[in-house]
C-alpha cells in the first residue's frame, strides 16, 4: 500500500482536481435568459401638453394589448422618456400600444403631526412647504389622459428605433 503523503504529493492530483473544480463552476452557472421571441422595439419620445414639456416624473405608460405587456417610463424637466424593458424574455414587442400620460404623485413632506399644516396636507386641502399636493398635480394632465382606454394616444412601434411625440392639451 502506498503511502497517502506521496499520494498527495502526486503530480497528477493537483491538475485533476482542478479541472474537477472549474468543472463545477462552469456546470453552476445559469444560462442566459431566453430571447425574446417577437421583434423588439425602442421607444422614446417627448409629451407636451399646450406646447409646453409635461412636468418631470410623469408616468408614460404602454400597453400592448394583444401581447398583454405593459411598459412605464419617467418623464424628465424636458417632458422626455424613455421605454425600458423590466423582463428580458419579453422586452419590448413591436406592435400596437394604447398610451397613458398620469401627472407625479405628491412627493412625501417632512411635516411635524399635529400641526394645521400637517393636518391640512394629510386631508389633502394643502400642498406641504414649497410642494404640490396630489390634487394640484391631478389637473397638470387632463383626466381623459390617465387611462389607456380614454386618452386617444396610440403608438404603432416597428422593429428598432421608434420616436414619438404626443401634443396633450388641456
Amino acid at each position: 500500500m502506498k503511502d497517502a503523503s506521496k499520494l498527495s504529493q502526486s503530480p497528477i492530483i493537483a491538475p485533476v482536481f482542478c479541472a474537477i473544480a472549474l468543472s463545477l463552476v462552469w456546470g453552476c452557472q445559469s444560462p442566459p435568459p431566453p430571447k425574446p421571441k417577437t421583434e423588439q422595439a425602442q421607444i422614446s419620445g417627448t409629451v407636451t401638453i399646450d406646447g409646453k414639456p409635461i412636468p418631470a416624473n410623469c408616468d408614460v405608460v404602454f400597453s400592448h394589448k394583444s401581447e398583454g405587456v405593459t411598459l412605464a417610463a419617467k418623464s424628465d424637466t424636458l417632458g422626455k422618456f424613455s421605454l425600458t424593458a423590466m423582463d428580458p424574455r419579453i422586452g419590448i414587442p413591436a406592435g400596437t400600444y394604447q398610451v397613458a400620460v398620469r401627472p407625479p404623485s405628491a412627493p412625501v413632506v417632512d411635516l411635524k403631526p399635529g400641526t394645521p399644516e400637517y393636518e391640512a396636507f394629510m386631508k389633502n386641502e394643502k400642498s406641504g412647504p414649497g410642494q404640490k399636493s396630489e390634487a394640484d398635480l391631478a389637473d397638470v394632465i387632463p383626466a381623459k389622459y390617465h387611462q389607456h382606454d380614454t386618452s386617444g394616444l396610440v403608438v404603432e412601434a416597428k422593429a428598432g428605433s421608434n420616436e414619438v411625440k404626443f401634443e396633450l392639451s388641456k
